[in-house]
């Protein structure tokens, strides 16, 4: 079993990179820091209760900001350093 399938929850002040999709849909969606312990399994129920309409995106595109609004989450700002594309290293800002 790996360290990722053994995980049931998040400690305060790790930071998570927040995904979504899959091959060229996969995307990140934001990342935060844990601003308290919690169990994933719990949240998402509570999650789902507090959000019974779905909009437009689904759930997916209100969950992070709920764990911001409920203080689950810090959103943290970042910068992305790209390394390059199909041309080789081109480290830039994107």
């Amino acid at each position: 079993m790996s360290k990722s399938e053994q995980r049931t929850g998040f400690k305060k002040g790790e930071i998570v990179v927040l995904t979504d999709g899959e091959y060229s849909d996969y995307r990140i969606e934001g990342i935060f820091r844990a601003r308290v312990d919690f169990e994933l399994a719990k949240i998402c129920k509570e999650f789902v209760r507090d959000k019974p309409r779905v909009g437009e995106g689904g759930l997916k595109d209100q969950f992070f900001p709920w764990l911001v609004e409920k203080g689950y989450a810090e959103d943290l700002d970042t910068l992305e350093l790209h390394l390059g594309g199909y041309r080789g290293f081109q480290p830039r800002f994107w």
